[in-house]
């Protein structure tokens, strides 16, 4: 069989599952560089609340100060490059992340729009993400539906609309790699689980002194606008919850975010959805055999 196109390995999956675990592992294992696929961890002194893990190297992280616009064209301009570098030291990029968006624009080769207007982005932000969500609903139908509940996204569809006058281009879904993409998922009930563990182990870390200090010097909108740990925390900080009320609704909104996570990634028809890291490693090693050479 004739492979024309360079591999690549993908671990997705919802938050909590123990994908970064799994990544580590496999890239250990099969000569593997792991490149985070997180929309937050690319922002410095996002720390507990993205749950970096600072024991093993990471692409994709730490690369940009709060704050600083960063759009999926530039995650994807950056990412390929990385990629190209992992190729050139003969090693496999191994793709670990729940943003789904971001691991399709990479697999896909996607291009965006570069138009921006601060003025107008920054208009949007202090608008209800409901009467944001309505706008785009109105001007781009097909946009509203791809980018869902994801407030930074739907501004930004909304940037470009503003800015060039046409809907968002719809992308090519021809893929640049060849991947192979497992799906970590260790089910409803174990994840729940997992995420209120998480959660209290990160509140326990000092997960509210991290927003604390973000606050100091980091728009408080923007801030907001990352979503889950860091808007329910800073409504902690405001005084709109309680520290119960807090911890409950944002248990809530986290699982509520791993179950559209688990509806995103089952439009990989191609997936291998497991329950278990262990499971990862025969798909990979069969995956690794179709390849005659080394990387």
């Amino acid at each position: 069989m004739s492979i024309t196109k360079p591999p690549i390995i993908v671990i997705g999956g919802p938050t909590a599952s123990g994908k970064t675990d799994c990544g580590k592992e496999i890239a250990q294992k099969y000569n593997g560089v792991v490149i985070s696929a997180d929309s937050r961890q690319v922002y410095r002194g996002l720390d507990i609340g993205t749950g970096k893990d600072a024991t093993f190297h990471q692409e994709m992280i730490d690369i940009v100060s709060p704050g600083t616009p960063f759009t999926i064209a530039d995650y994807v301009l950056r990412t390929n490059k990385v990629i190209s570098a992992v190729y050139q030291a003969r090693k496999i990029p191994v793709c670990v992340g729940g943003t789904g968006y971001y691991i399709d624009a990479v697999l896909h080769n996607a291009s965006f729009p570069t138009a921006h207007n601060a003025l107008y982005r920054q208009s949007l932000e202090h608008m209800p993400t409901m009467q944001l969500t309505k706008e785009l609903h109105t001007v781009d139908p097909r946009s509203a539906i791809r980018v869902g509940h994801n407030r930074r996204r739907i501004i930004r569809a909304l940037e470009i609309v503003y800015v060039t006058g046409k809907p968002v281009p719809v992308q090519c879904k021809k893929l640049r790699y060849d991947p192979l993409i497992i799906i970590l998922d260790p089910g409803p009930d174990a994840l729940r689980a997992r995420i209120a563990s998480r959660l209290d182990s990160r509140l326990q870390s000092g997960m509210i002194q991290e927003v604390e200090h973000l606050r100091t010097y980091v728009d408080n909108h923007w801030l907001r606008n990352l979503g889950l740990e860091y808007k329910y925390i800073s409504d902690y900080l405001d005084g709109i919850y309680t520290y119960e009320q807090m911890q409950l609704v944002l248990y809530t909104a986290i699982c509520a975010y791993a179950r559209r996570q688990r509806t995103w990634f089952r439009r990989y028809p191609d997936a291998q959805w497991i329950t278990s890291p262990d499971e990862a490693y025969p798909l990979v090693d069969n995956f690794i055999k179709r390849y005659t050479i080394s990387i």
